[in-house]
């Protein structure tokens, strides 16, 4: 589980600072020259993957620190950006740059950073980059910090752009590094706060499938402090659409009706919930969303055991249940996959025709996450929706995004089969 603890990210200007006055040449000290040669590989491995763009693609290094990583691929032909938080680091990078741009080899290099935190790439246009690459930043990033990174990394990437994923994982070994180490946060501290978070390659792996990441590639090296996880993962939009546009999809039709659009963006309307599945060829997501009365009972904060028995009641029928709600023909093999449930909860009402916020009493959320993987193409099939055992549910909006289909569909209380066609 990833904390939710407070950083201070500026730590690294800090480490740069000491670094640049000491003469060395970049991040990691004394192992420099050894890191740049492990890099060289990963590179080179890289480019000999079909998957992996070719020069001049435009790529984006995050935490690209003094520049050294993002230089190799601007010397190999990419067009290379980088993004780093440290002042420091990125006015260090942009130094070597200019001075490797003199070399009359380099004359042609296009590099360039810029300073910024690697959850907000706002800088930076949608769709901008072929390639992603993680400068071994993503272990620094911590709590929610780290969904908002792979979102803005969905964004910035093209259609099928890829995401290079270098990241340290696992518990510590033996020595030095595991005086660090917080085994309830799995976060190693560094002057009081957490400085690197260390996920499980499986967490890692969940972390990008919920943000609409497919892996094509991963392995695992041992390490002398912690293992490593690279991987090379692919966006794929279709999925992304269901994290980055839920609850906004343009219906595929032109008579949904002004209550329906209303909750499409976001109004929290009872005994309403909508439902989004996304596939693309075998893989799909599944969100559902609903105010919480309509699938528990009640919207408050769970007050007595017969509150909090409900709601683990609620959320056991949807992780154990949600393929008798969600119907696919059996020959089609299909498996969910249980993501995060929860009730989300929210006090303030933002009333913006009075101008200012006022208090409404307590609305909750239920939310349902799930990924599916079939054994053959939903596409062409029939799908049954049934949601009938909440008696409190009276209306459900549908979207369905399978390929180049998208169907939108509008289903009350009763069954209801649809044919994706």
């Amino acid at each position: 589980m990833v904390p939710n603890q407070k950083t201070n990210y500026l730590i690294h200007n800090e480490i740069y600072q000491d670094l640049k006055s000491a003469g060395l040449e970049g991040w990691g000290g004394e192992t420099y020259i050894a890191r740049m040669e492990a890099w060289d590989q990963v590179i080179q491995n890289l480019l000999g993957r079909s998957e992996f763009p070719k020069p001049p693609a435009r790529i984006l290094e995050l935490g690209s620190g003094a520049g050294d990583i993002a230089l190799k691929f601007a010397k190999l032909g990419f067009e290379a950006f980088g993004i780093e938080i440290s002042p420091i680091a990125v006015a260090w990078a942009n130094e070597k740059a200019f001075e490797k741009a003199k070399d009359s080899i380099n004359k042609n290099l296009q590099a360039q950073f810029v300073q910024g935190c690697v959850t907000d790439l706002s800088q930076f246009p949608d769709e901008f980059f072929d390639a992603v690459i993680d400068g071994n930043c993503f272990h620094c990033i911590i709590g929610p910090d780290r969904k908002k990174t792979l979102d803005e990394v969905s964004r910035v990437l093209r259609k099928d752009g890829v995401f290079y994923v270098g990241t340290m994982i696992g518990d510590p070994k033996p020595g030095k590094a595991h005086l660090k180490f917080d085994p309830i946060s799995r976060c190693q501290i560094q002057k009081g706060v957490p400085y690197r978070y260390m996920a499980q390659k499986e967490e890692v792996m969940n972390e990008l499938n919920e943000s609409g990441f497919s892996v094509i590639h991963q392995e695992v090296s041992q390490r002398l402090w912690w293992d490593h996880f690279s991987c090379l993962a692919r966006l794929q939009k279709t999925l992304a659409i269901i994290l980055l546009l839920a609850g906004s999809i343009v219906p595929a039709t032109a008579s949904a009706n002004s209550k329906k659009e209303h909750r499409h963006h976001g109004a929290h309307v009872h005994g309403t919930a909508t439902l989004n599945i996304a596939f693309d060829q075998l893989k799909g997501r599944v969100e559902f969303k609903s105010a919480s009365e309509a699938v528990i009972g009640f919207e408050h904060a769970a007050k007595s055991e017969k509150d909090k028995k409900k709601i683990n009641d609620t959320i056991a029928k949807f992780a154990t249940g949600i393929g008798s709600m969600i119907q696919f023909e059996e020959a089609l093999g299909c498996i969910f996959s249980k993501g995060k449930i929860e009730v989300v909860t929210e006090e303030d009402h933002d009333d913006s025709s009075k101008g200012h916020v006022e208090r409404q009493g307590e609305h909750s959320d239920f939310v349902a996450n799930f990924t599916i993987e079939c054994k053959k193409e939903v596409k062409g099939t029939k799908v049954v929706f049934d949601f009938s055992q909440f008696k409190d549910l009276k209306d459900l909006d549908i979207t369905l995004l399978v390929g180049d289909l998208q169907k939108s569909i509008e289903v009350k209380r009763k069954p209801v089969s649809v044919e994706l066609k």
